[in-house]
């Protein structure tokens, strides 16, 4: 159907949602690395996903700091949660910023293809979350 995941992306959440609440260095810098690579890769302007991303981070992390008691308690359900929502304010935001740069390729936000979209990316990234967990699981037994 045309869809792909966003390796790019979800490796960029990974490493957001496994970061340590206090440090916004390092989701800022993810930002901004993620951003390059998908600026490379996309027929957009460049500088749009490193901004897009960084909103993206800020939004999140006040989520997650809402969230900070809780967190530990159900890390899968948190995961899914906030990939997905960081999914869906990610292409929301550049389809907004698309159709005011009145770029001919608009991103299908809200459409069917979107939902597979979300799906497709969402089992990539929960397959990743569950062989991190298992590696440091693994690395904290030794």
């Amino acid at each position: 159907m045309g869809v792909g995941p966003n390796l790019i992306f979800i490796l960029y959440f990974l490493v957001f949602f496994f970061e340590e609440p206090q440090k916004y260095i390092q989701g800022i810098f993810s930002a901004i690395v993620a951003g390059f690579f998908l600026d490379t890769f996309s027929p957009f302007y460049f500088g749009v996903s490193i901004i897009l991303l960084l909103i993206v981070n800020f939004i999140l992390k006040y989520v997650l700091s809402l969230l900070k008691k809780t967190k530990n308690k159900y890390p899968i359900a948190y995961f899914t949660a906030l990939f997905i929502l960081s999914f869906i304010i990610y292409n929301l935001m550049l389809t907004i910023v698309v159709y005011f740069l009145n770029s001919p390729r608009i991103m299908p936000v809200l459409k069917w293809i979107f939902l597979i979209e979300i799906v497709y990316n969402l089992i990539f990234a929960l397959s990743v979350f569950y062989i991190y967990k298992k590696f440091k699981l693994y690395e904290s037994s030794e």
